[in-house]
C-alpha cells in the first residue's frame, strides 16, 4: 500500500535513495521544491500531511524511471517527486518572482525550497484561480504561512508593505477576511 502522509524524514529518505541511484548512474538533477513539502521543511506542516514533492523542474524519462523505482521501494506515490504543478497557471507564472534556499546534503541533488514569502505568493494565486470553491488547505496553510511571517490577522495584512502583491487577489482577500479566527487555524496545525 502507497504512503499518502509522508513525513519530512520519509522523504529525507527517499531523497538520499534517489540520490545514491543518481550516482550509479552518473546523472545529477536540480529540485526546486514547493507547496507541502516545503511548507514541511519550513516547519510549517510539523507532520505528513503531502504525498509529493512538487517541483518546478521537468525531469528526463531515465530520471522518472529513478523516481519510481524509490516509489517501489520505500512504498510511496509513483510520483513522489513531480513536475506536475508546472501545468497550473498560478505557478507557472510566479516561478521567477519566488525566492529560494539551496538546501545541501546531496551530492548528485541541487535542492532548493522555495522560501515562505514564496509560498505565500503561491497560495493566495491558488486560493484566486482555485475554481468555484479553493482548497481548504489552501487556505490554512495561507493563514499558516501568513501567521509563521508575523501576520496574526487580516487588518495587520492591509498596513504591511511587504505582502502588497496579495492585495491584487481580491478573491483571495475576500476569503481571508470571511476567516474568523486566524488563531484558531494557526492553533489547529500546531498538532499535526
Amino acid at each position: 500500500m502507497r504512503r499518502v502522509c509522508v513525513t519530512i524524514q520519509d522523504f529525507d529518505e527517499a531523497l538520499n535513495l534517489l540520490n545514491h541511484k543518481l550516482q550509479k548512474k552518473e546523472l545529477c538533477i536540480e529540485i526546486r521544491a514547493i507547496g507541502g513539502y516545503a511548507m514541511l521543511k519550513w516547519g510549517i506542516r510539523k507532520n505528513g500531511f503531502t504525498e509529493d514533492i512538487d517541483s518546478v523542474v521537468k525531469y528526463k524519462d531515465e530520471v522518472v524511471s529513478l523516481i519510481e523505482e524509490v516509489s517501489d521501494e520505500l512504498h510511496l506515490q509513483k510520483d513522489w517527486l513531480n513536475s506536475d504543478s508546472m501545468n497550473l497557471i498560478e505557478v507557472s507564472s510566479s516561478i521567477k518572482k519566488l525566492t529560494w534556499v539551496e538546501v545541501d546534503g546531496y551530492s548528485n541533488i541541487k535542492m532548493y525550497v522555495a522560501d515562505a514569502r514564496s509560498l505565500i505568493l503561491l497560495k493566495a494565486k491558488a486560493i484566486q484561480y482555485g475554481g468555484i470553491v479553493p482548497r481548504k488547505t489552501d487556505k490554512n496553510d495561507l493563514v499558516k504561512l501568513l501567521s509563521y511571517n508575523k501576520i496574526k490577522g487580516f487588518d495587520e495584512l492591509l498596513v504591511s508593505p511587504e505582502y502588497e502583491s496579495i492585495k491584487e487577489f481580491d478573491r483571495c482577500l475576500d476569503i481571508l477576511k470571511e476567516l474568523e479566527s486566524w488563531k484558531q487555524i494557526t492553533n489547529s496545525g500546531k498538532n499535526k
